[in-house]
This record gives structure tokens, sequence and C-alpha cells, in this order.
């Protein structure tokens, strides 16, 4: 009530400053009439808002500030929890991207095998991490004193069997990491692997190669996470590895059925570019939550740190898709613009940001970081 007198002083207060000098008693005592019926008709309004069902007035609630901290925090918990889940399912889907992509740049016979593949990967990939794989990446302390190698100290770790119901998104979105780092390498090993092979080899990646990296740079207890290594978004832990683990399968997989001839390279045609270019805009957008998405959160600072390592990712993309197409134009290199190199030149500016999306600017990615990965990636492939 005292607040309302105050507001009710403070409206009326340039009204009374603004009367005669010698003000006329019946003009005063009008006035002061006036500000009482206003007065009482706010009163029962006031009244009226507090009352119950039953007529019966409530004094107003008031939230001491422990509530109101406690709420705050929940609603932050709950508001990461949907962000982390939702840049999940949108990183699930780069399994679709991955697929699209390798199964246009074969030859058709073999569309069908990749795509299998591709889908075996998440469904073992599941199976594995759920088992073990997530035990061995996080299943330590995490204060620094576990296992600087590996994890699985914690046995209600594995199956998930006693982990606390908080790190259920966290589960879920390292899941999506690992299916993923299995998808990249079976594009490098296509068309001359056998499907149980494979398979083998998916479950040990996924299961347990991979864990135990991202232990070492994701957990606590890592030695490199010891170190003050920076890999934000799994440059090293996610596409280093699989490109290690890419080159070794090919390495002792070799060429594939008809690459070279009397000696010397050709190109195998791809058998749907259309395809190709499809899986690209797919993995486009799922690399923008995967990278935005490492984080782990979506409030506090990390609400600008999201958005701007989005604004990076995708300009790390539009920039190596030019320099690429440009690359490729040159006359000792494609001498014409081809879509295949504008494709992989977007893939490479994304990937070239993963690690360390959080600690450069935006200008560094456009103009060196990106441009550098694919005159890098280019100069290698030949």
């Amino acid at each position: 009530m005292r607040k309302l007198l105050l507001l009710l002083l403070a409206m009326y207060v340039p009204y009374l400053c603004a009367l005669p000098s010698a003000p006329n008693q019946a003009n005063l005592e009008a006035r002061v009439a006036l500000l009482e019926e206003k007065l009482s008709h706010i009163t029962a309004l006031r009244r009226s808002l507090h009352q119950d069902g039953n007529g019966t007035e409530e004094e107003p609630a008031y939230v001491d500030q422990q509530t109101f901290e406690d709420t705050v925090s929940t609603l932050r918990l709950e508001t990461d929890h949907v962000w982390i889940l939702s840049a999940g399912l949108f990183c699930f889907f780069l399994q679709a991207g991955f697929g699209l992509l390798e199964a246009g740049a074969l030859r058709a016979k073999n569309a069908k095998n990749i795509m299998l593949k591709n889908l075996m990967d998440a469904c073992v990939g599941g199976v594995v991490y759920y088992l073990f794989g997530y035990a061995f990446a996080y299943g330590s302390p995490g204060d620094g004193t576990g296992n600087a190698f590996s994890g699985g100290e914690s046995s209600g770790y594995f199956m998930l069997v006693d982990v606390a119901g908080e790190e259920y998104y966290i589960f879920f979105f390292q899941y999506v990491f690992a299916a993923t780092i299995a998808t990249i390498v079976s594009g490098a090993v296509a068309e001359r692997i056998q499907f149980k092979a494979y398979m083998i080899y998916s479950a040990v990646l996924t299961g347990i190669v991979y864990p135990i990296c991202s232990h070492w740079i994701w957990s606590s207890d890592g030695f490199l996470n010891k170190w003050g290594v920076i890999d934000y978004a799994g440059g090293g832990a996610v596409h280093a590895l699989s490109g290690v683990a890419a080159f070794m399968g090919a390495l002792a997989l070799g060429p594939r059925i008809g690459k070279f001839v009397d000696g010397k390279p050709v190109d195998l045609a791809a058998h749907n570019v259309s395809m190709m270019a499809l899986g690209v805009f797919i993995l486009w957008l799922g690399f923008i939550p995967f990278n935005a998405g490492s984080g782990v959160g979506i409030t506090g600072f990390l609400t600008t740190q999201t958005a701007r390592i989005a604004v990076m990712t995708t300009l790390g993309g539009c920039s190596g898709g030019c320099v690429a197409l440009l690359y490729g134009w040159l006359p000792w290199q494609m001498g014409h613009f081809s879509i295949e190199y504008a494709m992989n030149g977007i893939l490479a500016g994304m990937v070239s940001v993963c690690s360390c999306c959080a600690v450069v600017k935006i200008w560094a990615v456009f103009w060196f970081i990106a441009p550098v990965a694919v005159v890098v990636y280019y100069g290698l492939l030949k």
C-alpha cells in the first residue's frame, strides 16, 4: 500500500506543484476528494486481483532470493538440455548426409552396400557405446584424479546402470559423435572391404578407440586436457582420428578396382553428382550444431559463443567452397569450374574450424584458416 501511495504521489506531484501560490480552499478540498476517490478505486481493484474463488483476500506472494536463484538455475539447465538434444538430433542427421555423399560418389552397383554400412554404423555404434564406450570415455571421477589414459573406473557408466539423470543428454550428444566417426571412414574403404570386416572395425572404432581418445581431451582426467590442449568440437578427437583410421584402412586394402590402368591413376566417375550435392547440404546443416553445440550449453556466456561459432562454421564452409571452386578453375588443375571441387572445399572449410572455433576470430577463419585447409587438402591429393 505504501508503494501505491508513493506512486500516486509521484504521478500528481507535477500537477500539485503547478497550483497557484495561494490556492482556494474549496479547490484544494475538491482535489483531495478526487484523489481519495481514485485511491478507493485502486484499492478495490487490488483486492479483486488478490481474491481467491471463495472471495477471501489473499496476501501477495513474495519470492525469497534463494528460491529465485534456484528457479533461474533450473531454467538454465532445462534450456541447455533442450538445446543440446536438438543439436544432437541435427548431428544424427549427418549419417544421412554421409550416406548420400558416399553413395553418389561410388559406382551405382555399390550404392546399396555403402548405405547399409552407414545405416549399421548408427546401429552398431549405439550398441557398443551404450555397453562400454561411454564408460571408457567418461566413467572416471572427472576431477583430475582419475586415470589419464581411459575411463572405466566408475562401473555405473557401463550400460548407463547408475548415471545421474542430468547426464543422459550428454550421452546422446556424445553417441552421435561416436557414430559419425565410423561413417567418415566408410567412404575411404568403400567398394573394397567385406561387410563383416567393416562391422568389426566399426564396433572397435566406436566402442573402444574413439571413447579412449575422447577421454584424453574432453575428460578432466585426460592427459591432453591436463596439458591444456583445446579441441572444442572434435577436430582432433573426431576428424583427425577418423582421418588416420581412413588412411590406415585404405593403405591396408589398396586402391579400388579400375583406379589404376597401366600403372597410371584414372578418375572413377561418380554415378550421381546430384545425390552428392544433397549430401553436402545435409552435412552443412549438421556441421553447424556439431560445432556450435560442443560447448554443451547455450546459457550465460555460451549464448554469444554458440551464435558466433554457428556464424564461423557457416562462413568457413562458404570460404572453403569459393576457394576450392577457383582452385579447380586454374589451368594446371581442372581448368574449369567443378562441383566436386566446391563440395570438398565446403567440407574442408568447416572441418578446419572444429578444434579452434572457440578461440579464433571469424575473419581469421574466413580469410586464412578455411582457404589454407582447402589448399592443403588438394595439395596432398595430387
